[in-house]
């Protein structure tokens, strides 16, 4: 009778340790892929303006220079430089600010991402929209 009286408790013990741990473990694993998921979206951002900043008006070659009209080739190369994201939620927004390609005006990527949580299936929470902009002078 002792026996199984302690069978029941340690069970019991089992329940009310376990979901604390689970909820900790998938919990550090979801703030582990929304952190690389970010880092991702900025590094997308990054690399955008840089191409853009590269290929100005004074690219040594004529083909290779962007300027406004050139959305689809800054969205094509920041596509391929982006790694464990899914590019059906991955939304490429390059802007020339000042209406040009010449040396020393504005030119930004803004990219956006929607994070989905494998948690939120259990819970019902929805997608996590990450969004990073980034903005650079054009050198050359």
């Amino acid at each position: 009778m002792l026996r199984q009286r302690a069978a029941g408790q340690s069970l019991i013990e089992f329940a009310l340790v376990a979901l604390p741990f689970l909820l900790l473990t998938f919990g550090v694993i979801e703030g582990g892929r929304l952190l690389f998921t970010y880092h991702e979206v900025n590094s997308a951002a990054r690399e955008g303006v840089r191409y853009m900043v590269a290929h100005g008006a004074l690219h040594p070659d004529p083909a290779e220079r962007l300027g406004p009209g050139d959305e689809a080739a800054v969205v094509d190369y920041v596509l391929d430089r982006t790694a464990g994201l899914d590019p059906a939620d991955l939304t490429v927004t390059p802007v020339w600010n000042d209406g040009g390609n010449a040396p020393g005006q504005v030119v930004s990527v803004q990219v956006t991402y929607q994070f989905e949580p494998i948690i939120a299936m259990v819970f019902g929470a929805g997608p996590i929209e990450l969004r990073a902009t980034s903005e650079m002078r054009i050198h050359y």
